[in-house]
């Protein structure tokens, strides 16, 4: 598995090297922790363990997976944000010749949710092996509704399939979701759903510490705003998986916390809260101590140097067990394990130390 991950990284490289256009920051790797295994449970879902990780991940983003999602999310965003900026400063008088090209929206849309459907027909996880937040929206989206026809029941069926694969296998979109699906009213989205969406996409965009993805909910806003308003089947769709999920199965669970925590993109509501019940001392899940008690960005640096150790003692062992195969090992490399150690080793005691201090202050508020 370690050569399988090795070949992969190798090949990357490469392929940075021959590339005319450098990876964007999205397209940039952003955890490098070996893979330890990856666990099926009877319940469902999906548990991978990766070394330096305290919690299993939920879920197991297949690279290939995640490349088809990214493409469906960069397009999506390209065509929206270019007839955005077709209309931008438009006399809107000029609106008005627009209105019989609305006979013509609903097709394009559709066609356009099929074509993205088939992308991901091939390659659709089975729905048991969801994570639990997922789950639940691919169950509330599996409910029929009463006379739904063949057409209703496919255009249901191909849009369940894409949200949940998109925010399965994409953590950034996934967590912003289940952050902000406790602040869903039930009663406002039944009675005006464009109005309870925007609101909903407008505390996710003042969530946003960068532009990039609070342009994304502009765009949302104006799609729902100017065509949900219009697509009144397609809209129901939405409104009644939204309306019958189960809150308590999509709001964040403890290895999610863990995992969203360092995310520097996103103002998550339940940190600040954590943070204001611990300045209170109300707080007793351990666990939760562990997460908030560290200083974030210092947490992510940490964890970062710990990554970068990692990676050069696994290289330096590779290179290691291939002169030892060609009978050429010489001392040159035990020096250079030793000069890795003593560069690391100041920034991994620094790593424990603050652990243990960590330790220190959750105890203490225990005891309070």
């Amino acid at each position: 598995m370690q050569e399988s991950f090795d070949l992969q990284t190798r090949m990357m490289e490469v392929v940075r090297a021959i590339r005319e256009i450098p990876e964007l920051p999205s397209e940039q790797p952003k955890d490098v922790s070996p893979l330890l295994k990856v666990e099926l449970p009877d319940e469902g879902g999906i548990l991978t363990y990766m070394g330096s990780q305290s919690y299993p991940y939920r879920g197991f983003p297949y690279y290939e997976f995640v490349e088809k999602i990214d493409y469906i999310k960069k397009t999506s965003r390209a065509f929206l944000s270019s007839l955005y900026h077709s209309f931008k400063g438009k006399n809107r008088l000029w609106f008005i010749f627009l209105i019989p090209s609305l006979l013509f929206l609903k097709p394009l849309v559709r066609a356009w949710i099929h074509t993205y459907y088939r992308i991901v027909e091939r390659f659709r996880i089975k729905s048991l092996r969801y994570c639990t937040a997922i789950r639940e929206l691919h169950r509330a989206f599996s409910i029929e509704s009463e006379n739904e026809s063949d057409q209703d029941k496919e255009l249901r069926i191909e849009v369940r399939d894409l949200i949940c694969m998109i925010l399965e296998n994409d953590n950034a979109y996934r967590f912003r979701f289940q952050d902000i699906s406790q602040d869903i009213n039930k009663e406002s989205l039944q009675r005006n759903p464009p109005r309870e969406l925007i609101r909903l996409f407008d505390i996710l965009q003042s969530c946003e510490t960068g532009e990039d993805i609070r342009n994304t909910w502009i765009l949302f806003k104006l799609f729902i705003r100017f065509y949900l308003r219009f697509d009144k089947k397609f809209c129901k769709v939405l409104v009644r998986a939204l309306v019958n999920l189960d809150y308590s199965r999509v709001r964040l669970t403890d290895e999610d916390k863990y995992y969203c925590s360092g995310r520097q993109d996103y103002n998550f509501r339940w940190i600040q809260q954590c943070k204001n019940q611990i300045s209170n001392s109300n707080l007793r899940d351990r666990s939760i101590y562990e997460i908030f008690l560290l200083d974030q960005k210092k947490r992510t640096e940490l964890e970062e140097i710990r990554a970068q150790y990692i990676k050069k003692v696994d290289i330096l062992n590779t290179a290691q067990a291939i002169e030892k195969q060609q009978g050429d090992f010489t001392e040159k490399h035990k020096n250079e394990q030793n000069l890795l150690s003593l560069e690391f080793q100041p920034l991994l005691e620094t790593v424990e130390v603050c652990y243990k201090e960590n330790l220190k202050k959750i105890q203490i508020y225990v005891n309070n």
